[in-house]
């Protein structure tokens, strides 16, 4: 609502425009929680062993596997298995 304005429409996205407003929220989304994951499991990872040294720019198809290496090491008898990914399911 526009505070000196009130005789203005109110804004808003219809159709495709909205659609894509949707999707780009949701990747929005997701980059941020995929950030806020990486930077927590480097941080549990700096915690088990302090010496390790992150790699600068990680491969997103092998980043699981380098991090499975690193803790296969450090905790030989942990179960480790690679979730499925969640299917995305628009609201419709």
């Amino acid at each position: 609502m526009a505070l000196h304005e009130s005789d203005l429409p109110e804004a808003r996205l219809d159709g495709a425009e909205r659609e894509l407003r949707l999707l780009v929220d949701h990747r929005e989304d997701l980059v941020a929680e995929r950030t806020r994951i990486i930077a927590r499991l480097r941080w549990h990872l700096h915690e088990l062993d302090p010496a390790w040294k992150p790699p600068t720019k990680m491969d997103r198809t092998s980043v699981f596997w380098r991090f499975y290496r690193i803790l296969r090491v450090l905790s030989p008898n942990l179960p480790i298995r690679r979730a499925p990914a969640a299917p995305y399911c628009p609201d419709r």
